[in-house]
């Protein structure tokens, strides 16, 4: 993973400079997801799998080893980790302040492939989980194949406070979730949206 921001290089030249160095190796399969702070000085990196569609046999690498999620911090100079690694994820997205995640994380029940929304918000020195997941559903890792029957893939976008939170899940309905004293819980009526066959839709809220 790289990260680029405009500048003008010491050459005089106006354009996309890298910052900082490469974020993970080819090894460690980061970049599936990836979210920006609004300054672009934190950023949060999602595994991938390297083994293709044996996501519906095991997470990570095909064989149940988790691809974890970091997040990093620019000081300027180096790109530095921030916390402890969280749950393997492939959709992510970021409040404005980047104190917040909101993510769609991946694990199995009873040997079933599940996902769920998750929230995690920064408190000094580790990540701490809001609540518990929510939108539970069937996963097969947020991939969709040619030869697959149906797509499970979900979609979450978080608003710039860090205390709403809108899903896309497999069926295309749409939920809002608001953060209370026990976590996040629904408000408002689902809204079905229609797509394409096998490939749904995106979601996205305002930043209010």
């Amino acid at each position: 993973v790289r990260i680029f921001r405009r500048s003008t290089h010491g050459s005089g030249v106006d354009g996309y400079w890298q910052i900082g160095s490469f974020l993970g190796n080819h090894e460690q399969y980061l970049g599936e997801a990836l979210s920006l702070s609004e300054n672009g000085n934190r950023v949060v990196i999602g595994g991938a799998n390297p083994s293709g569609d044996q996501l519906a046999e095991g997470f990570g690498d095909g064989n149940g080893t988790p691809r974890p999620l970091r997040v990093y911090d620019y000081d300027g100079t180096t790109w530095a980790q921030v916390g402890q690694d969280l749950p393997e994820a492939r959709c992510l997205s970021l409040s404005a302040d980047a104190s917040t995640i909101g993510m769609i994380a991946y694990t199995t029940k009873s040997g079933t492939a599940m996902q769920s929304a998750e929230v995690y918000r920064y408190e000094g020195q580790s990540w701490t989980q809001i609540g518990t997941k929510f939108n539970e559903g069937l996963g097969y890792g947020g991939y969709y194949y040619e030869n697959s029957q149906k797509n499970y893939r979900q979609w979450l976008c978080i608003s710039d406070d860090g205390q709403i939170v809108a899903t896309l899940d497999a069926q295309n309905v749409v939920k809002t979730w608001r953060e209370d004293a026990l976590g996040f819980i629904q408000f408002g009526d689902p809204e079905s949206v229609r797509g394409r066959e096998n490939y749904p839709a995106a979601v996205a809220i305002s930043g209010d």
